[in-house]
C-alpha cells in the first residue's frame, strides 16, 4: 500500500489507463522517498561513527552494513551528494574534520591529523591543497 510511506494514494484504479498517468510519478515520489531516507541513513552513520576516519575503509564495507548493491549506492551518491563518487565522499568529510584540527589543534602534528581522519600523509596533502589551494603545513604556517 503507498500510503504506508507517508504518500496517500492519488488514485484508485491502479490498473487503468487514466490511473497510470497519474501513479507513475506517484511511484517514483516514492522510491525517491526510500531513497532520501537511506542515504540519510547512510550518511549519518558514516558521521556519527566516524567511519570516514578508517583508512581501510571501502566501499564494499558500506555496501555488506545496509546490504544494498554497488549501483545502487553510486545512485544515491550521484543523486543525494551532488554526483560525487564514493571515494570522493569519504575524502570529503576527511579533509573538512583535518582543516578544523589543523585550525584548532596546533599542537597536533600533520601526520597525526592525516591518520586520526583516515588519510595517508601523501593523500591528505593532496586533498586538501586540491580543496583549499595549499598543502597543510602551508594553511598552518599561514595560521601563524
Amino acid at each position: 500500500r503507498l500510503h504506508v510511506f507517508g504518500i496517500e494514494p492519488k488514485c484508485v484504479h491502479v490498473f487503468s489507463f487514466r490511473c497510470t498517468l497519474f501513479c507513475i510519478p506517484l511511484q517514483h515520489e516514492i522510491i525517491n522517498l526510500m531513497g532520501k531516507e537511506l542515504f540519510n541513513k547512510i550518511d549519518s552513520v558514516i558521521r556519527s561513527e566516524r567511519l570516514y576516519a578508517n583508512v581501510n575503509l571501502m566501499r564494499e564495507d558500506v555496501i555488506v552494513r545496509f546490504g544494498i548493491g554497488r549501483h545502487r549506492l553510486n545512485d544515491l551518491l550521484n543523486q543525494y551528494a551532488g554526483g560525487v563518487s564514493f571515494p570522493q565522499y569519504i575524502n570529503d568529510f576527511r579533509v573538512k574534520e583535518a582543516y578544523e584540527l589543523i585550525t584548532h589543534h596546533p599542537e597536533m602534528s600533520i601526520a597525526e591529523i592525516a591518520f586520526e581522519v583516515g588519510f595517508t600523509l601523501p593523500n591528505l596533502r593532496d586533498q586538501f591543497k586540491r580543496r583549499y589551494g595549499m598543502t597543510p603545513m602551508k594553511y598552518r604556517t599561514h595560521l601563524e
